[in-house]
């Protein structure tokens, strides 16, 4: 699959996922595309960026952040060390992918399941089946313990 259908596809995802948040999610800018300014869309309440030309991503949310009125209400997810230094140098917060993506999957309930117990007439069922089993056996089948 092509990288665009990919972004597309995690673009949706997080789209919908994400409903509830005002979020943005910038990426680097194809060279021939690269504009001046960040070129911005908004799907649902997600805000896409694209990194203006000369700067990468990382260098635009830097950016964002510095021009933010209160970056400490900002969390950048990224794995990026150097990144996430220069993101909590200007007061936001900042999480790991994985703890991202731990934080948005739907959340499924464990059942505590309890040891199978046999109802007592589905004991005395099977106690049945065996006893007659054993008074009397398949037609050229024979029990181990016979000779």
């Amino acid at each position: 699959m092509p990288l665009e259908e990919h972004r597309n596809q995690f673009i949706d995802y997080l789209s919908t996922t994400l409903s509830h948040l005002n979020a943005s999610l910038y990426f680097d800018s194809n060279f021939e595309q690269a504009e001046a300014f960040p070129r911005k869309h908004v799907v649902g309440k997600l805000e896409i960026v694209y990194a203006p030309q000369g700067i990468t991503a990382d260098q635009a949310i830097i950016e964002h952040l510095k021009w933010c009125e209160n970056p400490k209400i900002c969390k950048v997810v990224t794995n990026d060390k150097h990144l996430t230094r220069e993101c909590k140098d200007t007061g936001a917060k900042t999480m790991t992918i994985s703890e991202f993506l731990t934080l948005i999957r739907p959340r499924t309930k464990t059942v505590e399941r309890k040891p199978n117990q046999d109802s007592q007439r589905e004991i005395e069922r099977l106690t049945k089946a065996f006893e007659e089993r054993l008074k009397n056996p398949p037609k050229g089948k024979r029990f181990i313990d016979e000779p």
